[in-house]
């Protein structure tokens, strides 16, 4: 079971790796979207090389600090992304500006509260006992994962109904050409909404299984509810989501797809042309 949970890290860890590569090495993407993309690939490489090591290592202290700090900040992260596709989709021209002001502190703030909000059971020694850490296991998951999961999901269905408006206004022919333009840089940004759906329901279902633990294990004390292999099969759904990820994005993200397949070639063709 351990060698599969390995393997699985490995490739988590380096492709998420060369997701961060990329972005800072190729101009064409280094967007704002991609920058968010980055940071979140900095959620799942830091789950595939040091989370699943040091859990592997039987360092469970530290690997609950830290597995903690990843879901919370890639949680923040997707909001992020799902909040510039927002921007994107419903004010096309305001767009860059917006972003351009804000994209910086944002970054600093997810990983800010990802990982000062980790410490705070340090005030009561991390006793997983006190009603202290009962109550802010309660608060975080209310504040930092069910109430920003609500914001995602309200702001995917605002995406959806904005993108049918700018799909009709396309068909009309009496509208002016600055709001067939909206509609047009609207609509391609939306291209990319049906990828971040996809990372935004596989995090949730992959850290399903320690929210399901955490919830019944440590805030209602029944322990006996939970299955006794549901441990390590949290481990692997966390890694296999860290690794879905950047797949996701080579195959449905067109900008990375480019890249990639010009990455590709070459290095294929020195070797396939004729000499």
């Amino acid at each position: 079971m351990e060698v599969g949970l390995i393997v699985i890290s490995v490739l988590a860890s380096v492709t998420n790796a060369a997701v961060i590569i990329m972005v800072i090495a190729i101009k064409e993407l280094r967007t704002f979207n991609n920058v968010f993309v980055a940071s979140l690939a900095v959620s799942d490489m830091l789950t595939g090389a040091v989370l699943v090591p040091l859990h592997l290592a039987d360092h469970y202290e530290v690997s609950g600090f830290l597995s903690f700090t990843i879901m919370i900040s890639g949680v923040l992260n997707l909001c992020a992304v799902t909040w510039d596709r927002y921007v994107a989709v419903t004010d096309p021209f305001g767009y860059k500006d917006k972003l351009q002001k804000c994209h910086g502190k944002l970054l600093f703030a997810i990983w800010t509260t990802a990982s000062l909000s980790t410490l705070i059971p340090l005030a009561w020694d991390n006793d997983i006992t006190t009603e202290y850490h009962k109550w802010f296991l309660i608060l975080s998951l209310l504040i930092l994962v069910l109430i920003p999961y609500g914001f995602i999901v309200a702001a995917y269905v605002r995406i959806w109904l904005r993108l049918r408006s700018h799909a009709a206004q396309m068909k009309q022919v009496s509208i002016s050409n600055e709001q067939r333009e909206g509609a047009r840089r609207a609509s391609l940004e939306g291209k990319t909404v049906k990828v971040f759906l996809v990372v935004v329901s596989v995090f949730l279902v992959s850290w399903l299984p320690v929210i399901y633990m955490t919830t019944v294990g440590l805030m209602l004390g029944r322990l006996d509810l939970i299955p006794p292999h549901l441990s390590m099969l949290s481990w692997y759904t966390i890694t296999g989501s860290s690794l879905i990820n950047p797949i996701l994005y080579g195959i449905m993200k067109r900008d990375f797809y480019v890249q990639f397949r010009r990455l590709c070639s070459s290095i294929v063709d020195p070797w396939t042309s004729p000499t």
